[in-house]
């Protein structure tokens, strides 16, 4: 985003118009304020409505979600934990 921003702090200066659009999103971390999941509805809206479902319902016997990852190493597979306890 430094880099977007003084692309944006140029134009000003130089008084050019930029004729782009930006998401909500972006304009937050160009200000530094915070984001949440609603947010996420401007960029992609079937993708907050499957996150938004996730975070409403009980999905421990519907979706095998376990923070895992998977490593195949000289033939061998080791899985390990990413978080020892998740904060969802």
């Amino acid at each position: 985003f430094r880099f977007s921003g003084r692309i944006l702090g140029l134009a000003l200066i130089h008084q050019y118009l930029l004729d782009a659009f930006f998401t909500r999103p972006f304009y937050k971390a160009l200000l530094r304020l915070p984001t949440d999941l609603s947010d996420l509805e401007y960029l992609d809206e079937e993708f907050h409505q499957s996150l938004q479902w996730m975070k409403d319902n009980d999905i421990t016997d519907i979706l095998d979600l376990t923070f895992t990852v998977n490593e195949e190493v000289f033939g061998q597979v080791s899985t390990t934990l990413c978080q020892p306890q998740p904060n969802i």
